[in-house]
């Protein structure tokens, strides 16, 4: 009797939501934020539940492909299988490309955090064999089988998620539900402080600062220069 050959489905259930989580959230979720929100201010909340809305269509897009395929591949079956080997070809290069380059954006971060306890762990030799190390680590899980994987991924997906908790619970005792009765507006920037020189020509306060409003008439300038303060309250 042939023993059947094929691929060890060790990954149960949980483990597999796990993997996923792990997937999606990514180390740019402990940076990205505090720079959004630098540029965006309050609108900054919405576009992240935006962002969210776009990667739920991309999953159950997916989720969706995956329910017709009983093979292994991922994007590479699936675009190969739609649109032929050459992209299929392409696909499968990119994904690699993209994993490479995401493990190496997320070991940066991960030593630029470490970096804020000890700083020479993100500089020279050390910052090199801090990265080897862990790879090499990661390396040997993965040899040692898809179970040993499958508890690797689990314990750091609750690493990413314990955190992230916690900061959404210190987040709401922090709240002040009296800033998001209205939301600010958008205010052209109000001119510099002047002053009037003995000459009779406007000049600003700022040693040094150039005057915005050289090379235009002097009709927009005195215009420019006698606006009144805009209200902000």
């Amino acid at each position: 009797m042939k023993a059947e050959s094929g691929l060890i489905r060790s990954i149960r259930k949980w483990d597999l939501i796990a993997v996923t989580l792990n997937a999606v959230i990514g180390a740019g979720i402990f940076g990205l934020p505090s720079k959004v929100f630098a540029i965006a201010g309050v609108y900054s909340l919405p576009l992240f539940v935006l962002c969210a809305i776009f990667a739920a269509m991309i999953v159950l897009c997916f989720a969706e492909v995956g329910s017709r395929f009983t093979e292994t591949g991922g994007p590479y079956l699936y675009a190969r299988e739609a649109f032929g080997p050459a992209t299929g070809f392409a696909i499968g290069w990119l994904m690699w490309i993209a994993r490479i380059t995401a493990y190496a954006a997320n070991s940066s971060i991960m030593l630029s955090y470490l970096a804020l306890f000890s700083p020479a762990v993100d500089k020279g030799p050390i910052r090199a064999t801090i990265v080897c190390g862990i790879t090499a680590i990661l390396a040997s899980i993965n040899i040692c089988g898809v179970r040993d994987v499958a508890v690797t991924a689990n314990i750091l997906t609750f690493g990413k998620l314990a955190p992230l908790a916690l900061l959404i619970v210190g987040g709401l005792c922090y709240l002040d539900p009296r800033s998001s009765r209205s939301a600010p507006r958008l205010l052209p920037p109000h001119p510099m402080p002047y002053r009037q020189s003995r000459s009779g020509r406007d000049s600003f306060e700022s040693e040094g600062a150039p005057d915005p409003t050289s090379g235009v008439s002097a009709s927009f300038r005195s215009d420019w220069c006698n606006r009144s303060p805009v209200r902000t309250g």
